[in-house]
């Protein structure tokens, strides 16, 4: 989904599937939130918020799930001179923070993985 200008310029976009989820049903899981304008950053964040409400009501989905930056989970975006209007787009439009997504990247991800430290369990 993106957000352009009439010359077709993009100033903003985000990736989204709908996925089952076991407490919400149908979810709206959208990633790569990103607005590329650099003197409306509400504007773009906000219509693009709204799109996201649009689209997950049209397939249907009880819940939207976004998934942003981490840069967004640090205190240093929510308060101070140097804050970031889009967690509070969020706010604003009716999202609060529900979980923290935690990542780890696999260097390693063929069946010759370094088998699990002494003592520790494996899951089957």
């Amino acid at each position: 989904m993106t957000v352009q200008n009439a010359q077709g310029y993009l100033h903003g976009l985000f990736s989204y599937t709908a996925e089952p989820h076991l407490l919400h049903g149908r979810t709206l899981c959208v990633d790569n939130f990103v607005v590329l304008d650099l003197f409306d950053v509400a504007g773009v964040a906000e219509a693009l918020l709204r799109a996201m409400e649009g689209l997950a009501r049209r397939l249907g989905c009880a819940a939207i799930h976004t998934t942003l930056p981490d840069r967004f989970a640090r205190p240093e975006s929510l308060e101070g001179p140097r804050r970031d209007p889009i967690p509070d787009c969020f706010r604003t439009e009716g999202h609060r923070r529900e979980t923290i997504r935690f990542c780890k990247d696999l260097a390693v991800v063929n069946d010759n993985a370094v088998t699990p430290a002494e003592g520790r369990r494996d899951a089957e």
